[in-house]
């Protein structure tokens, strides 16, 4: 950047954070089959694909948002 120009920190917003924290802490429960909703899919390469990957209050955060 410049000399003598502002410098600003980018921060993201508080429900952007909410909403990453719940789809981490939900990842990591569906790791060991904890806090599971609905009907798991298991593929021939053994991968776990669960119809809830992103949490029902995490989605509603994220659909507030538009894609630029």
């Amino acid at each position: 950047h410049l000399i003598s120009t502002a410098v600003y920190i980018w921060n993201p917003m508080p429900d952007i954070i909410q909403a990453c924290l719940e789809i981490s802490a939900s990842a990591y429960r569906r790791r060991k089959g904890q806090g599971m909703t609905g009907a798991a899919q298991v593929t021939a390469a053994g991968v776990v694909i669960t119809p809830q990957d992103v949490p029902g209050q995490a989605r509603e955060i994220l659909n507030k948002y538009e894609r630029l």
